[in-house]
C-alpha cells in the first residue's frame, strides 16, 4: 500500500497496517492525498463510526479507518510511477534510482530506503 501524505509517500505491507496507522481525524481533515496498492489500483480511505458502551455504561463512539478499492482493475500505475519519481527526488535519492525506470523497481527501491510503515 502506498499513501500520499501530502507529498511524502508512506509504504505499508497490508491494508491492516495502513488502517492501524492512519487516524480517522486526519482522513476527515484531508491530510492524505491518493492511496494505491502496488499494482496501481486506486484506493480510498473511508471512516466507519462504531458506537458501544464504555465499561458497559457510558456511550462511546470510535471512528475506524478502512481501505476500500475504488476499482476492480488497476488503472493508476502511471500515477504511482510519477508519485514515486517525485518522492525519490524530494528525499534526495534521484541519482541512485534504478536505471530501468520500471515502476516495480522504483517501488522496491523506495521501500528499501524508507522502510515499511
Amino acid at each position: 500500500m502506498i499513501l500520499d501524505a501530502k507529498g511524502e509517500l508512506l509504504f505499508f505491507k497490508t491494508a491492516a497496517h495502513l488502517e492501524a496507522y492512519v487516524e480517522a481525524a486526519d482522513v476527515v481533515n484531508g491530510e492524505y492525498g491518493s492511496c494505491w496498492d502496488a499494482e496501481g489500483r486506486l484506493l480510498k480511505l473511508s471512516i466507519e463510526s462504531q458506537h458501544s458502551p464504555l465499561l458497559g455504561v457510558l456511550p462511546y463512539k470510535r471512528d475506524i479507518v478502512h481501505v476500500v478499492a475504488t476499482e476492480d482493475r488497476p488503472s493508476h500505475l502511471t500515477d504511482v510511477h510519477l508519485a514515486l519519481l517525485r518522492h525519490l527526488a524530494e528525499v534526495g535519492l534521484e541519482a541512485e534510482m534504478p536505471v530501468t525506470n520500471d515502476t516495480t523497481d522504483l517501488l522496491t527501491f523506495a521501500i528499501e530506503h524508507a522502510g515499511w510503515t
